[in-house]
């Protein structure tokens, strides 16, 4: 029985260029969920939540900055690693990379 975590964040950080300069949206968020837990996220309008969720599943448009660390199940989700973990099957219907294009050239 596997007693880590199920999911694993660590230093999440989202940002999107603007024309004032980088607006950054997450900030260094980490946490850990672990099996039969239940995680609430709750915050102010405009403090993350949403966009947060949204760089863990790879739905952010592409001019997102995400840097830090997921790993769901031990396997990564954001970034080259996750492209290359998913390409080999690893990582059944992980979201794809924003990387994923630079990878690939």
């Amino acid at each position: 029985m596997n007693s880590g975590p199920l999911l694993e964040v660590e230093n999440l950080t989202v940002s999107f260029p603007s024309r004032r300069g980088e607006l950054r949206a997450v900030i260094g968020v980490s946490y850990s969920l672990y099996p039969q837990q239940t995680l609430a996220i709750v915050g102010e309008s405009g403090s993350g939540k949403t966009v947060s969720c949204r760089a863990l599943m790879g739905l952010l448009p592409q001019a997102a900055v995400v840097t830090g660390s997921a790993r769901f199940g031990g396997a990564e989700l954001l970034g080259p690693v996750a492209f290359y973990q998913n390409a080999a099957g690893a990582v059944p219907g992980a979201p794809p990379s924003r990387d994923r294009d630079e990878v690939a050239r």
